[in-house]
């Protein structure tokens, strides 16, 4: 298959700057690119792939379903392209400690991103390796040593380790773009009592599970569980399948398509959530007390990227 397409790592960035301006003038502006430019590119990816990923009879244009789910598949492969350049410049130059790092896929991919390229400008003594995986086993690796830290969302069941805060978060649902909440911009607990939920599956994030549930049971609500997924993606998948309600941060859901789905959040403050680097509590290596440094430095940075976005 592969062998078959020929495609730029600009033009697929292109597309994807396009899918989240939702405009491919402004992708231009933010790309330093002509509009034009930027209209060829996604052609070129289009004509390669025999998809339509833009549906252009729509103002502003729309991604397709097929574009919507290239677009969110391509985010994570260019973080990964990214991270092979880093590392292949990284093994060109003098050995560094090697840090194992996990990360929960419910974890703000722009904000992994710029740990990883921020972290590579601060010229650290260290190389990372990230780990995709769920927070249960985040925090059984990082225990018994196998990593050295890793990001989780809280609540969480990690006893035994020290945690430092990275970001905060908002929970919400993913849902059909009919269904009536849609008119509401913020949810109440309330408003889910009858409503099919998808929801993280117990296995792989019962801490951030059994919170919610609690959060349920003080709301006097029993909610209604149809589904349980292992990230936010097969959560969103489900909805716009009409199978259910996806429950997902904020961020995982700044990325969807308006097209047969949105994203409504809980009221501020209602449901919030914070991001958190969970690490030993023995005495750390120098190269994890640099790389906690630079961590709360990326994050301070991003927070505030994020209130002017």
């Amino acid at each position: 298959m592969l062998n078959s397409v020929k495609l730029s790592v600009g033009d697929l960035e292109t597309a994807v700057k396009v899918a989240e301006c939702r405009n491919f003038t402004r992708a231009g502006e933010t790309m330093h690119i002509t509009q034009t430019a930027v209209t060829k590119g996604v052609r070129r990816i289009e004509h390669s792939l025999e998809l339509e990923l833009f549906d252009r009879h729509v103002r502003p244009p729309a991604p397709t379903r097929s574009g919507e789910v290239f677009s969110y598949q391509m985010r994570k492969a260019l973080f990964f392209i990214e991270r092979a350049i880093v590392k292949g410049k990284q093994a060109s130059q003098s050995p560094a400690v090697p840090l194992q790092v996990g990360h929960t896929s419910y974890f703000d991919l722009d904000l992994l991103t710029r740990l990883l390229t921020m972290g590579n400008q601060l010229r650290a003594e260290f190389c990372t390796v990230f780990h995709s995986s769920s927070t249960a086993e985040i925090v059984a690796n990082v225990l018994a040593g196998v990593w050295s830290c890793g990001f989780i969302i809280n609540p969480a069941e990690a006893r035994g380790l020290r945690s430092v805060p990275v970001a905060n978060d908002s929970l919400g649902l993913v849902m059909p773009k009919n269904h009536p909440l849609v008119r509401k911009r913020f949810l109440q607990l309330t408003d889910i009592a009858s409503l099919p939920l998808i929801v993280p599956s117990r296995e792989r994030n019962p801490g951030f599970r059994n919170w919610f549930l609690h959060k349920c049971g003080e709301a006097g609500i029993k909610p209604q569980i149809v589904h349980e997924v292992s990230n936010p993606h097969e959560g969103s998948v489900l909805a716009s399948q009409e199978l259910g309600h996806a429950l997902t941060p904020s961020s995982s859901a700044r990325h969807l398509s308006r097209g047969p789905f949105v994203f409504r959040p809980f009221a501020r403050g209602l449901m919030d959530i914070q991001m958190q680097l969970v690490l030993p509590k023995k005495e750390p290596s120098n190269a994890l007390k640099t790389f906690e440094r630079a961590v709360v430095k990326i994050s301070r940075l991003h927070s505030g990227v994020s209130h002017l976005e």
